[in-house]
């Protein structure tokens, strides 16, 4: 795919497919019309969830179907950001409730789904893919043998802006071999560093294997490409510090991960050239085979999506007709069973 919310999505595809879900696809255009001409389909439960991109695509010309509790409460919109972007969430919520205001119906929190723990919201985790694309950890190459090898996280050419330049010019000075995704940055232009094209995702996931460590330069936020990188036995150099991110972010690149430690993550300070050059070290001092964290695997992801598609709370309450609102406010998101380590 080509972001994070594509890469998500399609572990949510591919987890209810797998758990014997009727997974169905439609267009904007193609729900709408659905929620015209049969809204029973809801209704009835036939669909027992919708799993909308956006929550305008949720409600987009359609006010006055949503108006309709036994529908709202079936309808959820993916928002990748969650809890690290509760004041956006907050001011969607408001957006998108403000025309029922009269009439004790809000599009609340639970009404939302993020995939990183700590959420407000529902919760579905993505697994690293290569849990499936890779063949196991047997044919990968020991870490010890990759030297001083490392990614540089991010495709876009305003990461390697400022601080970011600093960075990477620091480490490969100090004698790091970096390589990059990002093509054509004219700040990169008298760095020695290796660029690559953008790729397939399983070339990608085979590539991350010769490295030590990927690279955070403070953006993109929250990327599943540090998870892919431990799945492959890459450590994550995860800078922290509140210099240079947007204001309704927690204050680390990857905060769902900053806490997992060495030999996995490595937090340094924004910015901090010697910071990152003694994280980079120490990442290729501690070798590791590979990890998935444990919301992250297999089993995990799939006790979240059974938790989520069985709690039935927003529609028990609409028709119980229970306040919406109410129901929204008070009844707390249950928590998934806990997966073995």
């Amino acid at each position: 795919g080509r972001d994070g919310e594509d890469y998500w999505s399609a572990t949510i595809d591919w987890t209810l497919r797998d758990l014997g879900f009727v997974v169905e696809h439609m267009s904007t255009g193609e729900y709408a019309t659905m929620l015209r001409k049969a809204p029973e389909r809801v209704l009835s439960g036939d669909i027992h969830r919708v799993l909308v991109r956006r929550a305008q695509d949720a409600f987009g010309g359609l006010a006055d179907v949503m108006a309709e509790p036994r529908i709202l409460c079936r309808v959820s919109a993916l928002h990748f950001w969650g809890y690290y972007d509760s004041a956006n969430i907050a001011a969607e919520s408001e957006e998108w409730s403000r025309p029922y205001r009269n009439r004790d119906i809000v599009f609340g929190a639970k009404n939302f789904i993020s995939p990183y723990p700590g959420s407000k919201t529902l919760v579905l985790p993505f697994f690293p893919h290569s849990l499936l694309t890779q063949q196991g950890v047997e044919s990968r190459p020991h870490t010890h043998n990759r030297g001083k090898h490392g990614f540089v996280l991010g495709k876009l050419c305003k990461y390697f802006d400022g601080s970011g330049h600093k960075i990477v010019k620091g480490l490969v000075d100090a004698g790091f071999e970096l390589h990059t995704v990002s093509v054509g940055c004219p700040t990169l232009e008298n760095i020695s560093l290796t660029v690559h094209g953008p790729m397939p995702p399983k070339d990608f996931s085979d590539f991350l294997q010769q490295f030590a460590f990927v690279v955070g330069l403070g953006d993109p936020i929250l990327s599943p490409t540090p998870i892919e990188g431990l799945y492959a036995g890459a450590a994550f150099l995860n800078p922290v510090g509140s210099d240079g991110y947007p204001l309704h972010y927690e204050s680390s690149q990857h905060v769902a991960i900053a806490d997992l430690g060495a030999p996995y993550v490595f937090n340094y300070p924004h910015g901090n050239v010697d910071a990152a050059v003694d994280a980079a070290t120490m990442a290729v001092r501690l070798p590791f085979s590979t990890f998935v964290p444990a919301t992250q695997r297999l089993e995990s992801v799939a006790a979240h999506v059974c938790t989520a598609m069985a709690d039935d709370t927003l529609c028990a309450c609409a028709h119980a007709n229970v306040s919406v609102r109410e129901c929204q406010r008070a009844v707390p998101v249950p928590d998934p069973p806990e997966s073995g380590d």
